[in-house]
């Protein structure tokens, strides 16, 4: 087992080498390779942190644990601390998408004039709503 004298030498170790590395540009995770324009690592390791990160989340959903932190058990996919943030983020993305002019639904089509949504998001909402109504009716005796 580690001290937490080593652990913090360890971490300000990575942290010097990500540094080095980013001073270089390098990736920050293998050093070797050029990163992707605007990114900090190369391809062929963010394509594998994408998979551990992947893989991780499967894990804990399927011990029912919180897919972001990985400790506390879920109230669906997060925990109530991670659902917080996860709304708070997700509520801010959407009052700065209305203040650009942004669809709130796509992030990247213009809204329709007077609208918070983009004419695509609009229609695709739309029929899903119509599907959903119907299946519903469908069901009912």
């Amino acid at each position: 087992m580690s001290t937490p004298k080593q652990r913090a030498e360890w971490s300000a170790y990575r942290q010097l080498q990500k540094e080095r590395a980013i001073a270089a540009e390098r990736c920050t995770r293998c050093h070797k390779r050029h990163p992707a324009p605007g990114k900090r690592m190369c391809s062929r390791c963010a394509t594998d942190a994408r998979l551990r990160n992947e893989a991780k989340r499967t894990k804990a959903a399927a011990a029912g644990l919180c897919i972001r932190c990985v400790a506390a058990p879920a109230l669906g996919v997060f925990c109530k601390p991670c659902l917080t943030k996860h709304n708070f983020y997700g509520q801010a993305r959407r009052e700065r998408a209305k203040l650009d002019g942004v669809c709130v639904s796509c992030f990247h089509n213009s809204s329709a004039f007077g609208l918070f949504s983009c004419r695509a998001c609009i229609q695709r909402i739309s029929a899903g709503n119509k599907a959903r109504k119907l299946a519903r009716k469908k069901e009912r005796p």
